[in-house]
């Protein structure tokens, strides 16, 4: 019963410093969604701009008649 304890505990362990990679992975994943999402653009607005790129304005409205 005692060596069950002593495996359990060992487990925990080593899963608990496997995680730690991946939660520093979590939190760059999240901190890049976030920076993407805050810097979005409306599509409308972009494509009325007259200082957006004529061939990247007619991209994005071929894109949102297709969707």
């Amino acid at each position: 019963m005692r060596a069950f304890f002593r495996l359990l505990v060992v487990v925990i362990v080593a899963s608990g410093v496997t995680g730690c990679t991946s939660i520093s992975y979590y939190a760059q994943s999240v901190q890049g969604h976030l920076r993407i999402m805050t810097a979005r653009q409306d599509v409308g607005k972009l494509i009325e701009d007259p200082s957006t790129p004529k061939a990247l304005r007619a991209r994005m409205a071929s894109a949102s008649a297709i969707r």
